[in-house]
Formats: structure tokens, sequence, C-alpha cells
């Protein structure tokens, strides 16, 4: 689960699409806010299907809550 929140930081960060593309399981991604004031605060949420993660906007103080949904076992799937 870490690697996973490392992962959507970096996506956060440089809008890496070929990375957010194997975050959300597709070939066409969804976009994302994206932007180098993005950090991981914190893990916000667990249950046995998900898992949200808390990035916060340091130039702009907006927070954005990112969920990850376990998919056949692992996690796997990155929605906003």
């Amino acid at each position: 689960a870490g690697a996973v929140a490392r992962a959507l930081e970096r996506v956060l960060h440089t809008d890496d699409r070929a990375l957010l593309a194997q975050l959300q399981g597709l070939r066409r991604p969804a976009a994302l806010q994206t932007s180098p004031n993005l950090i991981f605060v914190m893990l916000w949420e667990h249950n046995d299907r998900s898992i949200s993660y808390l990035y916060f906007d340091m130039q702009t103080y907006e927070r954005y809550m990112h969920y990850v949904e376990q998919v056949g076992g692992a996690l796997g799937r990155c929605a906003t």
C-alpha cells in the first residue's frame, strides 16, 4: 500500500501518464489534478476493498482525496 501511495505521489508531481495507466488499470487513464506542489499527507481510511489517501497542495492549500481499490487480491485501481 505504501508503494502505491508513493507511485501516486510521483504521478501527481510529474503527470506520468504511463504510470497513471498502470495504477488505474486502464490504457487511457483518467486525468488527475497534478502539480509539483502536491504531497502525500496520510492514509485516510482503510477497509476491506479500498484505501483512501489524502494529498495536499502546498501552494494553494487544497486537499485531494484519492482512492485505491483492491482488485484480484492486490491493490490496483486508482480513482479520485
